[in-house]
């Protein structure tokens, strides 16, 4: 009962963190309310996760512990990590990647017990590097290669109050966003579960992908504020741009098994929104920003370390 009741909290503030950054564009553009964002967002993660979430639980289930499978003492202590790293970054406001904090709880683990296998890691750890920077550069690039006029329309805020038809655009990736969401972030909670023999793929994603949007609900207005009008107050086409190019990026890790951070792909082309509207200086002056930026370099340094502290107390090789 206890390790159901933690992976629904994890489940909870995984929802808190990645409803910021998929509904950020419809939400920062007025087009929908946070009550029709949730509806959205939890129907879609949902969905992806059943259809498109099996590579990356099979990942951290099966290929990360040199073992065949664990107990649920080990699932415990990853979920307890990786929650309180990701929580201490929705009380900070900060979208926070889940599958980072979750792997290296992972990581703590198998450190500790000498279960850890290297060959995931070169990859993954590569990957979460690249995929930001991708869609920062990808972002940037579109944007600057647009036509005079569309660069107006990508950079006018404005023409949310001239448009309303292209809304129906807006909504549209931000659910393929939060589809790819369900395709990668649901398997943080259902991979330990799965490791630990605790139901299998398709029945633990089914309990675990409804509480995202429970989290969204209960956890993620802070987030979903910093996301949408603290960092960039986004239009109409610079908001599907966004989330076409995040959601893409994601769902491609998904393709081969890797858990990816969402929300920092997605924030690294909001990023590059930002830099197109003001400067590069400007952007990286934002308050906002950098608070960012030092909650994602501590957080899974804080995940992998609890986790190993709870294994050293309670574990033994």
């Amino acid at each position: 009962m206890l390790v159901v009741l933690l992976a629904s909290f994890f489940s909870m503030n995984m929802g808190a963190s990645g409803f910021a950054p998929s509904m950020a564009a419809p939400y920062g553009a007025r087009f929908l309310s946070r009550r029709a964002s949730l509806l959205l967002f939890s129907a879609f993660v949902s969905l992806g996760a059943v259809l498109a979430g099996k590579r990356v639980v099979q990942t951290l289930s099966t290929e990360v512990f040199s073992v065949r499978s664990t107990d649920i003492r080990v699932a415990l202590i990853v979920m307890a990590a990786a929650t309180l790293s990701l929580f201490a970054a929705n009380l900070l406001r900060v979208p926070q990647s889940t599958s980072q904090v979750t792997v290296a709880a992972l990581a703590g683990v198998g450190w500790r017990m000498g279960w850890l296998r290297a060959a995931p890691f070169r990859l993954m750890v590569p990957l979460w590097f690249l995929l930001p920077f991708t869609a920062y550069l990808v972002t940037l690039a579109l944007g600057s290669c647009a036509h005079p006029r569309l660069r107006r329309w990508i950079m006018d805020k404005e023409l949310v109050q001239r448009y309303h038809l292209l809304a129906l655009l807006v909504i549209t990736s931000s659910c393929y966003a939060a589809f790819s969401i369900g395709s990668n972030n649901v398997a943080n909670a259902v991979g330990p579960l799965v490791g630990a023999r605790m139901g299998g793929p398709l029945g633990a994603s089914l309990l675990v992908a409804p509480l995202f949007g429970i989290g969204g609900l209960v956890l993620g207005k802070g987030n979903l504020q910093t996301a949408g009008r603290e960092l960039v107050p986004l239009g109409i086409l610079s908001s599907s741009l966004v989330s076409a190019v995040g959601a893409s990026l994601l769902l491609l890790a998904s393709a081969f098994g890797m858990p990816a951070s969402e929300v920092q792909i997605k924030l690294g082309a909001i990023f590059a929104v930002g830099v197109l509207k003001n400067g590069h200086r400007e952007m990286f002056r934002n308050p906002a920003a950098r608070r960012a930026l030092l909650v994602w370099a501590v957080a899974p340094l804080f995940s992998l370390a609890t986790a190993y502290l709870m294994a050293l107390l309670a574990l033994h090789p």
